[in-house]
């Protein structure tokens, strides 16, 4: 028996006036402090409906941006778990897929016919667990950490253009962290030439990590950094706090917004 245990905090940090981020923790929409929650890998709802986490981080203006990354987590909330799936993994995908894809003709929709929201849109990165394992998504610069073990992995990759200079090898991985362009995106929800692919990963072990965060967190987080908060013996919602520390010790100049998910056997201490 597995158990996973979840953390989640979102803040609008030292230097922004309102919090553009939102983050889904399951059926739930935080804009503002931290929640967790507690279950089993064989949990009844997940097999028959799935887990979603997700963080979306809002651009086009503060009132577009708040509104944008809220509209996306809304919309993908009522969409995906409005459909059983009862443990069928191509259900659960083309499901997840499909709800995606309603995110971002609704944030278009209202774009168009509201002024004060042209151009709002937000970036998407998160995680379905299911019965198989887990389905991972990602649009922008917000992203997914997965850790076994030793190892730390970025198992999504940043929609920039910094990023399309490395893939170039035009720029270095750590010249890409500091380079201006790496929060212009080239994918986003909110964008007429959108797309986004789920993939299935591979199924979770006692003792894997995973971290969902929004630029905010990993812009002013060193890798190695974010590897030993989560290598660390302490709980999901101690590494949670940790890293919002230093986030905002390393200037806060962001909203901020992670989700800290840890498998571990049931009944074990974490």
């Amino acid at each position: 028996m597995l158990t996973v245990d979840v953390y989640a905090h979102t803040e609008v940090g030292l230097i922004r006036a309102a919090n553009e981020d939102h983050l889904l923790m399951g059926r739930f929409i935080k804009n503002s402090g931290s929640m967790q929650l507690s279950f089993e890998l064989h949990d009844d709802f997940l097999c028959e409906y799935g887990m979603l986490f997700a963080v979306a981080d809002g651009i086009g203006g503060e009132a577009g941006g708040v509104f944008a990354s809220q509209l996306a987590l809304l919309t993908l909330e009522k969409y995906f778990y409005a459909v059983r799936k009862s443990s069928n993994t191509a259900l659960f995908k083309d499901t997840l897929q499909q709800a995606i894809y309603r995110c971002n003709t609704t944030i278009l929709d209202m774009a168009k016919h509201k002024p004060k929201y042209a151009r709002m849109g937000c970036t998407l990165a998160g995680i379905c667990l299911i019965p198989e394992g887990l389905l991972l998504f990602q649009c922008g610069d917000s992203r997914v950490y997965y850790q076994r073990g030793n190892l730390l992995k970025l198992v999504t990759v940043d929609e920039t253009v910094a990023q399309i200079a490395v893939n170039e090898g035009r720029l270095s991985a750590e010249e890409a962290r500091h380079c201006p362009q790496r929060h212009h995106l080239t994918n986003f929800l909110g964008y007429e030439q959108f797309s986004c692919q789920v993939k299935l990963l591979k199924s979770l072990q006692a003792g894997d990590s995973l971290l969902i965060c929004s630029d905010g967190v990993h812009d002013l987080i060193e890798p190695e950094q974010l590897k030993q908060s989560l290598l660390t013996p302490h709980s999901v919602a101690t590494v949670g706090k940790q890293l919002t520390q230093q986030a905002l010790k390393a200037g806060g100049d962001d909203n901020l917004s992670l989700i800290v998910l840890r498998v571990s056997k049931t009944g074990a201490t974490v």
